[in-house]
């Protein structure tokens, strides 16, 4: 028996463990699928688990069609001339039951590891290049398991013909072939799709049509005043969905809507979607009275996917802008009192570029009817594993009789062993039957039955998943949206079927925070406010671990209210002070304006500045004021402080400035900070340790943080210092927004987006693609004084 427990050890232990595995990554996936896009660690995860799930199949099934003839020669040579021994081994249930692990493992692998993303990406769009491939892989992996289980049948190593079991198993890999096959198939779909791979193409074309009617339209309009006001009371035409409906012609600079050449000269934008046409635009959406305002925030954050596409395709600024877009958007700024309604419209504009570049989920909306193959699909795989975990439990619980009967007394017993040799001892005259027979059991089929229930909640969660992607996804409700329009535009406005609108209204007004790519929150650089030592709270602030909050609604609106009050002029705080000149403001002009200050040198000064001002209040916060409004200011000068030396820290390919100096300089900076802070055990007040950073720190940088600091601490109202340092940090923001490294956003978006992220895109929409230079005649410029 020590040889047959020897191989059920490595059996079990590798079914188990790779269960195990198998669990870990539909976790992963299924909470967190940005992972393994970016993340290093996952990436591994997933690659060994494509890698060797295949070979751990081969090896156990292979283990288990050798167990006969191993044993058989393990046992031979125990007959003797007077007494002989007879061996016997019945494994059949535990062969039955590896081949339905088998079949689970690899259906897991199909429908939640090996569904990398398959992106219809461009061929200008380097974002999305390295996953525009068929997936062959899979399809090749899911073969070749089952040729090596169906070739068990055919050796007659478990039961063939209609025994549920096996019915189940051809089932299950029918669906496997059904899931690859179609992705396969939607995926050469969207390759030939002007709604995915060809739309950047389109939408430059698009744009520059627009931009020709829209030149006739100033030159045929009898009042331009009145026209300017209707451009900025309706959105522009910009295309949400319907492409695959239009006759296009290839142009120079992108793809030409045959229906707009053909128009009549001179044409007017109002008259271009008079026609019958399925093209939905975003002022067909905006005249749907009936239609709640989030729904309509989400076609317009699709119409501007589609336009930051093109960016990312390597269209120039000049190609991809569009004044009336540009008008629209600052209208919505400058109109709107919901500060988290235009930051949610860019953020889910950023995470409609995630799914097009991160998953495979767009690639099933290049044709209707794909999303509801997709969902039947996931609805016939569920019901399969449900129908396996019914009849797996029942066919060895309460069923063959045979098996679990012993003919001798007729009494029933249950084994539950995956292993039963039968020993049989004779003599050379005497069959071995009527001699005397011993039983040895090893091994439980609880080893087996666990992880097959297991990997059948697994796959069952996987394509859960799935299924509530093609319900209730933002891609889901947009289509959604422009079918409904589509088949009757006045649909949503006078519904003919009251059990239609409800059934559409719950749809569009489901939210689920699973399916949501993006995190609306913001990485610190932690601040112990606990520490005794302003030098150890600076240390621990700029080299400690960072930690992820949710973006402050105070955040959002200092930001936004610094775009609104500069009016798109960005300055790195200099505006701002210039506008406090009255109270003070001028006077800390000198840590944004000095001749030669980078970016990050400036940010590293105001943020050393900010944290010596927390660290000073913190002893006199009982005694400060209790109102919102200092309690707002402090909430944006910290959280926008630690979030932009975070950038410095992390991610400075994201900053104006080289990514390799900034990090040498933050480098230099935080063992300036770690020298400082053990020379300052023996304590000391709080002057003694701001005279200690400015006098013994060999950094400049740390020298200006350290005056600005006790500036800053210095003047009499500490409202006022908070309210100084909000304006400028809101300032700060929108300054190191604008960038050209498409390939830093790519991968913020990647790893599940970045503040700075949705504030570049933001500003691009408003027409911001560069900043002004730092020094302080371009401030003097752009402020009026």
């Amino acid at each position: 028996m020590a040889f047959v427990n020897g191989k059920l050890v490595r059996i079990n232990g590798l079914v188990w463990v790779t269960s195990i595995y198998a669990g870990i990554l539909i976790g992963i996936g299924f909470y967190r699928p940005r992972y393994r896009n970016h993340h290093p660690f996952v990436c591994l995860l997933f690659y060994g688990a494509n890698t060797l799930f295949l070979p751990i199949i081969s090896y156990l099934l292979s283990i288990d069609d050798s167990m006969d003839s191993d044993f058989r020669n393990f046992t031979r040579g125990s007959s003797y001339k007077v007494t002989r021994t007879r061996y016997y081994m019945d494994h059949d249930s535990m062969t039955i039951l590896l081949a339905i692990w088998a079949c689970l493992i690899q259906l897991v692998q199909t429908v939640g590891i090996s569904n990398a993303a398959t992106v219809a990406a461009d061929d200008r769009e380097a974002a999305g290049r390295r996953y525009t491939s068929l997936p062959v892989a899979p399809l090749l992996q899911a073969t070749w398991a089952a040729y090596i289980l169906f070739s068990k049948q055919s050796d007659n190593y478990f039961p063939s013909g209609l025994d549920p079991l096996i019915l189940l198993l051809y089932a299950a890999f029918a669906l496997m072939f059904a899931r690859l096959v179609f992705k396969c198939f939607a995926f050469l779909m969207a390759q030939r799709s002007l709604a995915l791979r060809l739309n950047p193409r389109l939408i430059v074309g698009y744009i520059e049509q627009l931009l020709l009617l829209q030149q006739e339209d100033t030159v045929t309009s009898s009042s331009s005043s009145q026209q300017q006001i209707d451009a900025t009371a309706t959105p522009p035409p910009l295309i949400v969905m319907g492409e695959e409906s239009e006759q296009v012609l290839e142009q120079p600079h992108g793809f030409y809507l045959k229906r707009l050449m053909m128009m009549p000269r001179p044409s007017s934008i109002k008259n271009m979607n008079n026609h019958d046409n399925q093209l939905v635009t975003i002022d067909k959406i905006w005249q749907l009275q009936a239609l709640e305002e989030t729904s309509k925030d989400l076609c317009l954050s699709f119409a501007l996917f589609k336009m930051l596409r093109c960016r990312f395709a390597g269209y120039t600024a000049d190609e991809t802008g569009y004044a009336r877009a540009h008008e629209f958007i600052w209208q919505l700024l400058r109109t709107s009192h919901d500060d988290d309604r235009l930051l949610g419209v860019i953020t889910n504009e950023l995470s409609f570029l995630h799914d097009f570049y991160f998953s495979s989920l767009p690639i099933y909306y290049s044709k209707r009817q794909l999303p509801i193959l997709s969902l039947l699909i996931s609805l016939f795989t569920i019901c399969c594993c449900l129908l396996f975990g019914i009849w797996v439990p029942y066919s060895y619980c309460y069923t063959n009789p045979d098996y679990y009967s012993n003919s001798s007394d007729n009494t029933t017993r249950c084994t539950w062993r995956q292993i039963e040799v039968s020993r049989y001892c004779y003599n050379a005259t005497t069959p071995y039957y009527e001699g005397s027979r011993d039983e040895g059991l090893a091994g439980y089929l609880l080893y087996d039955l666990v992880p097959i229930l297991a990997l059948l909640a697994l796959v069952m969660v996987a394509e859960a998943r799935e299924v509530a992607s093609c319900i209730c996804s933002n891609w889901a409700k947009v289509a959604l949206i422009c079918r409904q329009l589509n088949i009757n535009k006045q649909l949503l406005l006078y519904p003919t079927s009251r059990l239609q609108k409800s059934l559409v209204s719950a749809v569009l007004r489901f939210r689920c925070n699973l399916l949501n790519p993006l995190d609306d929150k913001m990485r610190q650089l932690p601040f112990h406010s606990s520490r005794k030592h302003i030098i150890t709270a600076l240390h621990h602030l700029l080299i400690g671990k960072t930690k992820n909050v949710k973006v402050p609604t105070a955040v959002k609106a200092a930001i936004l209210n610094a775009l609104r009050s500069n009016n798109g002029q960005l300055s790195n705080g200099a505006g701002f002070l210039l506008q406090r000149q009255g109270h003070g403001g001028r006077d800390f002009l000198w840590a944004c304006t000095d001749d030669g200050k980078a970016t990050s040198d400036v940010i590293l000064t105001w943020h050393i500045a900010t944290t010596i001002l927390e660290a000073s209040s913190s002893s006199s916060s009982s005694s400060s004021s209790s109102s919102s409004s200092p309690d707002n200011q402090i909430i944006v000068a910290t959280h926008l402080s630690r979030y932009c030396a975070y950038l410095v820290k992390c991610w400075p390919e994201l900053l104006p400035d080289d990514d390799k100096w900034s990090k040498r300089l933050y480098g230099a900076v935080s063992k300036d900070m770690r020298v400082l802070a053990m020379a300052s055990c023996r304590g000391g007040s709080y002057e003694e340790m701001v005279e200690l950073l400015i006098d013994k720190s060999e950094q400049e940088v740390v020298k200006n943080g350290a005056r600005l600091g006790k500036q800053l601490a210095l003047l009499e109202d500490e409202a006022a210092a908070w309210t100084l340092l909000a304006g400028v940090w809101s300032e700060m923001i929108l300054y190191v927004a604008p960038s050209e490294n498409l390939n830093a956003h790519s991968n913020a978006i990647a790893r599940g987006g970045e503040l700075i992220t949705v504030v570049w895109a933001l500003l691009m929409h408003l027409g911001i693609y560069t900043r002004p230079s730092a020094d302080a005649n371009s401030v003097l410029s752009i402020i009026d004084v």
